[in-house]
């Protein structure tokens, strides 16, 4: 008997914009909308990384984060939400746990490994942005336990063999079967098949 297939939906990367394509979602309405056109696709889980409406950068604003995922459940209620902890360089621990403390999503991704975090444009060999991501273990044991006692299950999110170590770190996060693989940063493991099924 096969199981069944879950699909999720990253709707906007922290960095992505209308510039890398005009469909990218700023508003809690343009949330809303490409919520459902995904769900009518057939997608479960929505990965949300909340945008300030008047410069497209991720926000960790919970008023603005609230109004956006209040517009996806108006919209679609059956969707779960999974939403992130993982936000550019400035924006403190406390910062990224409390959405997620105060929301209590179904879902919220718990990034496990510290790296060079850059963006580029590989068509021009530039590096456009770089930042060191940092992810210490008292940040994934707090923001484990956080998840624990708000009922909200992690997504584990590894960028290289490393974080599978690091996503056991104390028994914080053990019962989470929901992990997955983050490819697209400049230092992260390189999106081949032989590095995908080495994770």
């Amino acid at each position: 008997m096969q199981g069944a297939l879950i699909i999720t939906a990253a709707l906007a990367g922290g960095a992505t914009s209308k510039n890398n394509n005009p469909a990218t979602p700023y508003t809690p309405e343009e949330f809303a909308e490409e919520s459902y056109q995904c769900l009518q696709e057939g997608v479960s889980i929505v990965h949300i990384h909340a945008k300030d409406p008047s410069t497209g950068m991720a926000t960790a604003d919970v008023k603005q984060i609230k109004q956006t995922i209040a517009a996806i459940r108006d919209r679609c209620p059956d969707l779960i939400i999974n939403l992130t902890t993982g936000y550019p360089e400035g924006v403190s621990p406390d910062e990224r746990i409390a959405p997620v403390m105060e929301i209590k999503p179904e879902m919220a991704s718990l990034n496990v490994n510290s790296m060079n975090m850059g963006f580029g444009d590989y068509k021009k060999g530039a590096l456009m942005y770089e930042f060191v991501y940092t992810n210490p273990f008292s940040s994934i044991e707090r923001f484990g336990r956080a998840m624990r006692a708000h009922k909200v299950k992690p997504e584990i999110e590894i960028f290289d063999p490393g974080g599978i170590s690091s996503s056991g770190v104390r028994g914080t996060c053990l019962r989470s079967r929901c992990i997955s693989s983050s490819c697209t940063a400049c230092s992260a493991a390189w999106s081949s098949l032989r590095s995908c099924t080495s994770l």
